[in-house]
């Protein structure tokens, strides 16, 4: 027997708002007079207001710091765009089963309604508001996110949550693969798994969602590593782009996880202030 639709859109729905809370989470990096810039093992985060007297960016022992955008070339994914054009008109219905529900209240309180006020008929009144809520609960992040981007190119795996960007870049990777589980029978959710080579800004303001401590998922790699969700319909073009621009000693491949293996952030990770 085929799946009934409605719970794949509920999945869409929360999927693609989780998605952009991932990008979105964290204090943004504001009151900077420049761009920001990841020292090259990915553990300093320069800000382009911390500059010397000769306008250079001052560095405290980084070897070297990748470019502060993307390349022209690098391969862009706007999961932001994606992810709206899916949730957006299902939060729309909500919201409008939601002002339906007021109208109905506002008609009660009134008294203009017609024919005998029922419990049963109160009660969808009360759920329609509880849908409403629903509808701007997961469409806001989705509206604000809509900006969101993943860029890869030659210098590493860029996160753009239309505010706030940052690199991961590939010399301080030790592998890098994708993964994907089964959700239902017709869903399928991936991820993008970058696993460091050494010690990582687990408090950094635009990654530390990504960060997850789980078993290693190859010989020699850490507990500790960043995991990217993507979008469904997207796996392919990152897959592509990853192997095209990654040293190919670093891919994985691809594997498949238990369901629901995306998890999520530790708040206890969530930079302060």
């Amino acid at each position: 027997m085929d799946q009934s639709p409605l719970p794949v859109l509920a999945h869409l729905v929360l999927g693609e708002a989780r998605h952009t809370l991932l990008l979105k989470a964290g204090p943004q990096l504001l009151g900077t007079s420049g761009p920001v810039f990841v020292a090259s093992h990915g553990r300093e985060l320069m800000r382009g207001a911390e500059r010397g007297a000769d306008g250079a960016c001052v560095d405290s022992g980084a070897m070297s710091l990748p470019q502060n955008s993307p390349a022209p070339d690098a391969t862009v994914v706007r999961t932001g765009r994606r992810g709206a054009l899916i949730a957006l008109p299902i939060c729309l219905l909500l919201v409008a089963l939601g002002l339906t529900g007021v109208v109905g209240l506002v008609m009660l309180a009134t008294g203009t309604t017609k024919g005998e006020v029922t419990a049963p008929g109160v009660a969808g009144l009360v759920m329609m508001l509880v849908f409403g809520a629903l509808g701007v609960l997961f469409g806001i992040p989705v509206w604000h996110g809509r900006r969101a981007a993943v860029m890869v190119d030659r210098a590493g795996v860029w996160l753009d949550n239309g505010k706030a960007r940052q690199i991961i870049p590939w010399e301080v990777l030790a592998g890098v693969g994708m993964q994907w589980s089964q959700f239902g029978r017709r869903v399928k959710q991936y991820s993008i798994e970058l696993c460091p080579s050494g010690p990582i800004d687990d408090r950094d303001p635009v990654l530390w969602a990504l960060v997850r401590d789980e078993e290693p998922i190859g010989p020699g790699l850490p507990r500790l590593r960043y995991r990217l969700p993507v979008p469904p319909g997207s796996q392919d073009q990152v897959t592509t782009a990853v192997r095209q621009y990654a040293p190919p000693h670093l891919w994985l491949g691809v594997a498949q996880r238990e369901p629901g293996h995306l998890g999520r952030p530790d708040p206890s990770r969530r930079p302060k202030g």
